[in-house]
């Protein structure tokens, strides 16, 4: 559950908590590009649910804001994304990439609708 409350100029987000870090942060999905922590499965019914998540913190040196729980397949995509696309943009305009903000990571929701339950 997700809910914005905006005041001014300031937004504060309030979510459910997080699952517990098992592990510390650190090098995820065998490779050093990838930081963060291993997370317990998810389990969700029919098709949801993930085997081994990560809460992912860096992807290719860049810092993401907030961590992104993801699976390791997702977290090696979104790299390459980052190393072969974002980064060489930012570049061109003489910048250089620093943090991601993301909207979103995993959810499980049915292929043709509602979220599953």
């Amino acid at each position: 559950m997700l809910a914005l409350t905006v005041a001014g100029a300031f937004a504060s987000r309030v979510a459910d908590a997080p699952p517990p870090r098992p592990a510390p942060v650190g090098p995820v999905c065998d490779s050093d590009a990838l930081v963060g922590a291993r997370l317990p499965p998810i389990a969700g019914p029919g098709g949801c649910g993930v085997a081994a998540p990560v809460e992912l913190d860096f992807a290719a040196g860049v810092a993401l804001d907030p961590p992104a729980v993801v699976t390791c397949g997702a977290a090696r995509a979104l790299a390459a994304w980052l190393v072969t696309a974002v980064r060489p943009a930012v570049a061109a305009t003489g910048g250089r990439l620093a943090a991601q903000e993301l909207a979103g990571a995993y959810v499980c929701r049915g292929r043709n609708g509602p979220y599953c339950r």
